[in-house]
């Protein structure tokens, strides 16, 4: 099951949602092939910043970060995100 990690800033940006006036946080989404490799991606990502939001999650909890789009364009935004995998010769973690 996939998991969905979001890395970003307590900032807004975007423009707001034309129904609902709410915008999206700045960050950006990665998806997991399993919720351990998402928390070991999310520890990698976390800079120990009070302005750094790391959150992992499904659909539903990713959605409160991405308030601005649509659903549709929600959807896409998971859809085309970047995939975690862990590299075969390193061993690290990567993602694209």
């Amino acid at each position: 099951m996939k998991t969905w990690i979001f890395v970003g800033q307590n900032a807004s940006c975007g423009t707001p949602n034309e129904k609902t006036g709410r915008m999206s946080m700045y960050g950006d989404f990665y998806q997991a092939p399993d919720r351990k490799t998402a928390k070991e991606w999310a520890e990698k990502m976390d800079d120990g910043s009070a302005h750094t939001i790391v959150a992992i999650g499904g659909k539903r909890a990713m959605r409160q970060f991405n308030l601005g789009a649509s659903m549709r364009q929600f959807g896409e935004n998971l859809e085309y995100c970047p995939e975690v995998y862990r590299d075969s010769e390193t061993g690290e973690l990567t993602a694209c």
